[in-house]
């Protein structure tokens, strides 16, 4: 059970980010946003399907770059395979990368920080922040659904989330 308001901060490579981050999604019970950078964790992917297939509402944000990347392409086809809500797309602002590295689950938490959800983060120096907060869960979840929007309103060639 996470705490009821809070943060706690780990930082790679010295503490297992991955596997808190593996342990909170499990954790979920009825929604995970996530908007991440670079993607390729399997891991997380088979746990995100897993969730999704158990009733879960799990919506993706990913990078358009990163999105085709040779390591991150397959983990991608899989969410969208799994019939996982995941739009994919730039920043509004001149559609630079969409640089975000965040998740919110439930709507009570928040995890944000530098290390993208990949394989090689956990070798580098990154932190993550778990911020358990309504008010900062809130602020995240409107960030999200505004950054979505304007991506399926912008972006919407082969926009696998689009409704």
């Amino acid at each position: 059970m996470p705490f009821l308001f809070g943060i706690k901060s780990l930082f790679s490579p010295q503490d297992d980010i991955q596997a808190e981050i593996i342990k909170e999604v499990q954790d979920a019970k009825e929604t995970i946003l996530m908007a991440i950078y670079g993607f390729h964790l399997p891991p997380l992917t088979d746990l995100l399907i897993e969730k999704h297939q158990q009733g879960v509402k799990v919506q993706c944000i990913l990078d358009l770059s990163q999105s085709k990347g040779k390591a991150e392409k397959s983990q991608v086809e899989k969410l969208i395979q799994a019939g996982i809500d995941t739009v994919i797309g730039t920043s509004p602002k001149a559609q630079q990368i969409m640089h975000e590295k965040g998740m919110c689950i439930d709507g009570l938490h928040v995890i944000t920080g530098s290390y993208n959800f990949s394989t090689s983060a956990a070798e580098q120096v990154n932190h993550m922040d778990f911020i358990y907060s309504k008010d900062r869960a809130e602020w995240f979840t409107n960030f999200f659904h505004n950054l979505r929007a304007w991506i399926i309103k912008n972006e919407p060639q082969d926009q696998p989330g689009k409704d």
